[in-house]
Order: structure tokens, then sequence, then C-alpha cells
């Protein structure tokens, strides 16, 4: 496993940038970080790099050289040429002294550990793949992590979560998931949605990822969003800030919204404030549990209300209350078409 499009100047400023970041709580700094990030496509992938390796290092178990994992790696696995450095790293553990006061032999673990997993990739088959949680159609999931972090699974979601020593993520494979992020000077935390990661510092915000569809809103706090296809361009969301991406679209749709209304789901209720008529289609999608479509007609169909979450009787009822809207059973899922003349 080789990375040629990397320069080592490059690699040396993305370990910088990691050292820095490990104790750092200043949102100034982040900001500088993302400029860092966005001025050129190698600063991401180098970054990425140097994160991702040193995470899946530490946990496989222990640090390169080290007396403690059963999968260390000691220095005699190495080539010469990365001797050196890991007599460095075995000088100077994280335990033994603190990242920003140590720029230059926590640098020099960085690059340790990078060398022994371009050598070794086995490595990262070793590790916990994490705590998968789970809701069903009928209620909504409250989960308390750990590291004093809390996620709410509105219904029918998935999540996984992996709660390591230098750094916490979470991947939503479906559904909604409200985060509320307990902020850690030495813990990043990154969702994965799909194609899109959001980097988080101590926040709360809301995702959601259902057919297609993609949504962030930041209730506190700032939060980062990249895609895998342009990881150095990530977009900063504020409190008050939501990205989202309709299905079939070709382009994100940045808004100011009530981050109370995006939340409003954990107590019982939709809020919408002039949505497409495709946001309802993703609502009732994920409360009655089966595919809900749009007929072209009404596509264009706006909504500014609010729908209390019950069962389907109650949802159905509720939409064609509210809308010049019917809702009808087709093979395999709901259709919403427009309503009869004269409704």
């Amino acid at each position: 496993m080789t990375h040629p499009n990397i320069s080592d100047g490059k690699k040396h400023e993305a370990i910088e940038w990691f050292v820095r970041l490990q104790e750092c709580n200043d949102e100034a700094v982040w900001l500088a970080h993302f400029d860092w990030l966005e001025s050129d496509p190698a600063n991401a992938e180098a970054y990425a790099l140097v994160e991702g390796l040193w995470v899946d290092f530490d946990e496989a178990g222990s640090t390169p050289g080290s007396n403690s994992g059963d999968h260390r790696l000691e220095a005699r696995e190495l080539p010469s040429a990365h001797t050196a450095e890991i007599i460095e790293l075995d000088a100077h553990p994280r335990s033994r002294a603190r990242w920003h006061k140590a720029w230059i032999p926590a640098a020099a673990a960085v690059a340790a550990v990078v060398a022994a997993l371009i050598i070794s990739p086995h490595i990262g088959g070793l590790l916990d793949k994490g705590t998968t949680y789970r809701s069903d159609a009928e209620h909504i999931r409250e989960i308390a992590l750990a590291d004093g972090s809390s996620l709410t699974l509105n219904r029918n979601s998935e999540i996984t979560v992996e709660i390591g020593r230098r750094a916490r993520s979470a991947t939503l494979v479906s559904g909604e998931v409200a985060f509320d992020i307990h902020h850690e000077n030495d813990r990043p935390f990154v969702v994965t949605a799909g194609e899109r990661k959001i980097r988080v510092l101590g926040t709360e915000f809301n995702v959601m990822r259902q057919n297609g569809a993609f949504a962030v809103t930041v209730r506190r706090g700032l939060v980062a969003v990249s895609t895998t296809d342009d990881p150095a361009r990530p977009v900063r969301l504020h409190a008050g800030d939501s990205l989202t991406h309709a299905a079939g679209a070709s382009a994100d749709k940045l808004s100011v919204v009530s981050a109370d209304d995006m939340f409003a789901w954990r107590t019982g209720k939709l809020i919408y404030a002039d949505r497409p008529l495709v946001d309802v289609a993703s609502d009732l999608s994920r409360y009655i549990g089966v595919p809900v479509e749009v007929a072209p007609e009404v596509r264009a169909l706006r909504i500014t209300g609010v729908l209390k979450v019950g069962d389907e009787t109650s949802l159905r009822n509720q939409v064609e209350a509210l809308l010049p809207v019917k809702v009808k059973n087709v093979p395999g899922g709901l259709r919403l078409i427009a309503a009869r003349p004269g409704r």
C-alpha cells in the first residue's frame, strides 16, 4: 500500500495539523484547519491518510514497539529506515507528554504509525467494528454513549457507533438521528452517511439519510460536511444552518432554518415551513415503514403546517386534510397524487 500522490511535505503538514488539533478547543484554529484543507486537494488527502492510519493503529491495541497489546509491531519488523522513528515513539509515548507540549516527538510518533500501517495493512482487520443500534417502526430510541454523548434515533433508523481512545465515529446506515456530542479535545467525532462525512466539534445536530435524500441541520456548535468525491471542500454549518440534498437532485441546498422545528420529531411533531412535498413523502416512508412516492402532477407542491406523529391511518388523514393530495395504495407502497377536483 503506497500513496505516490502525497508528497513528504504534505504529509509533514498533515502531521503538524493532526497534532495541533489534539489539544485544540479554539474554533478559530479549526476554521483555519478547514481553510488549509480547502486550499489544496492534496492537503485533504494527506490529512485523511495520517488521521485514518493513526486511528486504525490505535484501535488495534497499542502504539508501535510498545509492550502492550497483542497486535504490536516491533521495531525489528520494520525496515531500518523506520527504526529510529519507532525508537523515538517509544521514548515519547502519549501517556508521558501532552501532545501540544511535544509536537516534534508526536509528529515522529504519527509518522511511525503511518510507516507501520503502510507495511502491515492487515492491522485494520483486527479492529472492533463498533456497536449497532436500531429503532423499530413504532418508537424512537434514545442512546447514551460512554463518552457522555447522546443519540436519539427516529423510527426505522440504524446507526453503528465506535468510541475509541483517540477518535469517535458513527455510520448512519439509514433513517434519522439527532446527535448531542460531548466535546473532547483529543477525540474528534466523525459521522459518515453514505458519501458524506460530517466532522464535529462539541455540538448538537440532526442527520437524515433515506432513499437517496440527505440532510444535516445544526442546533448548536459547528460541523463541516464533505463528500468522498471532494473531501477538500467541506461546507461549514453553524447553528441554524441546514444542508439538504433531495433524492435525484444535482446539487445541495443551503438554508437557514428553525433548528427547533427540525428537531420537533423527538416530541412527536413534524413541522414544515415551506418545504417540498417530497420531504413529507420521505417522512411518511420512515414513519409508516413503506416507500412513499410523489406523482409528477403534485411534485411542485410545498407544505407549511404541522403533522402529529401517529399510525398510518392518522398520518394519511392529516396529509389529505392539509394538502390537495390523496394518499393512494400502490404495489409495494404508497403514492401521493392530486386530490379529486372539487375537494
